[in-house]
């Protein structure tokens, strides 16, 4: 029911575990790209949707990625409608039409970062043709960039990607004439192909431009965490500092990031979370379901004395069976009578009473073949593999199945 706490496997379908160099960026350079992380780590814990003004409908963050392969190498986060936005930090940055400026040098990687994904083959997912509907190009930026320049090329990338085009005012033109003739400086150094208009239009699809105010964290961080944590200032001061500390040590690490492996990492710092939100109703329900069944099996950890006195039973392989419990899955077989659903019964009270979750099926009160109709018997909206998946903690769990038969040699299992 939990997943073991480490970094997982990245979107090249490899897990990368090289320490070193987080990039050319230091100090408060290297500290605005963490904090971004941290923000969309937040957006990831939350499976919000990623900023409206990016233009992705509902599109959540799934996975991201610190110092990587492609050209725009910042970070790299995967959607969940199949899209990936590569994000490019930069705390300081005035718009200028000089290739060399920190905003030239970010134009310069998204030029690069489309032409390489132009006939890219899907290997890794990220390198293929990118599309408007699903792909960005951001460009996030501290509060002490030139924020109104900066702002004023944002509103004219936005116009000129409009289907018919927008009518740009002189400050808006002046702006997006800058743009573009980075784009063209940009495309002459990295491609012998002939340089049409068009190229900068066309990015102008892509790009968006994200002001962040890195020094506000926790403020920012807030609106997407309320209902995985408490309101406690301090509790939401310790998410954000974890989250910063978890994007620092993937960005040393060349690393990545899921949501699993995110939870599983503020688990490890201490923290306490709430359900993941998709999954919540379903992991209330599976609570339910197994108090339902431990109150159910009751009866088989007692008997009724002549007196009619309820008498508990405590047999002596209990301690056993907790025991091998906490180290290993096992199988308990017996003849119907000889005490199985009591054991397994007071087994699941004690771990529950050690603080584990637990959760207990009979089996024999379904009338299912299948997960599919076991999922729907439960009324689940999710399977129940995804669901246990899903229901994770700062320790292990246990899943107790009672009345499990196996059917005959000649029948086949179904799953």
């Amino acid at each position: 029911m939990v997943a073991e706490g480490h970094y997982g496997a990245n979107m090249t379908g490899r897990t990368d575990s090289r320490i070193g160099g987080g990039g050319a960026a230091t100090g408060a350079g290297v500290q605005f790209q963490t904090r971004v992380g941290a923000l969309i780590g937040s957006w990831l814990l939350s499976q919000l949707p990623l900023p409206a003004a990016w233009g992705l409908g509902a599109a959540t963050p799934i996975e991201m990625r610190f110092e990587t392969e492609a050209q725009v190498d910042d970070i790299l986060v995967a959607t969940s409608e199949d899209g990936f936005v590569v994000i490019q930090a930069k705390n300081r940055v005035s718009l200028s039409p000089n290739l060399t400026s920190h905003f030239g040098q970010a134009v310069s990687q998204f030029v690069r970062h489309w032409l390489s994904c132009r006939n890219g083959d899907g290997t890794p997912p990220w390198n293929r043709p990118l599309d408007q509907t699903r792909d960005r190009l951001v460009l996030a930026v501290g509060a002490n960039a030139s924020s109104t320049r900066v702002g004023t090329l944002a509103d004219s990338l936005r116009l000129i990607s409009q289907p018919c085009g927008g009518a740009l005012n002189a400050a808006q033109r002046d702006a997006f004439s800058k743009f573009a003739s980075c784009v063209e400086q940009a495309w002459g150094e990295a491609t012998a192909d002939l340089y049409e208009p068009e190229v900068a239009k066309t990015l102008a699809g892509l790009i968006r431009i994200f002001h962040f105010d890195s020094a506000n964290l926790e403020q920012a961080v807030l609106p997407a965490v309320t209902s995985l944590i408490s309101n406690d200032p301090l509790d939401i001061r310790q998410l954000a500092t974890s989250l910063e500390n978890i994007c620092g040590e993937l960005m040393a690490q060349r690393g990545s990031i899921d949501l699993p492996s995110l939870r599983q990492g503020l688990f490890a710092q201490g923290l306490r979370l709430a359900s993941p939100p998709n999954f919540r109703r379903d992991i209330e329900l599976l609570r339910a379901h197994s108090a339902d069944t431990a109150r159910m099996l009751e009866r088989y950890e007692s008997v009724e004395a002549t007196d009619g006195e309820i008498v508990s039973i405590e047999r002596e392989c209990e301690k056993a069976i907790l025991d091998a419990a906490l180290g290993e899955s096992f199988l308990i077989v017996g003849e119907p009578g000889a005490g199985k659903s009591g054991v397994l019964n007071s087994l699941a009270r004690k771990l529950r009473t050690s603080g584990h979750d637990v959760l207990e099926l009979a089996v024999d009160r379904y009338s299912v073949e299948t997960l599919e109709g076991l999922k729907n018997e439960l009324g689940l909206e999710h399977g129940v593999v995804e669901t246990l998946k899903a229901w994770d903690g700062a320790g292990p769990g246990w899943l107790i199945i009672d009345a499990l038969t196996l059917p005959p040699k000649s029948m086949p299992l179904k799953s």
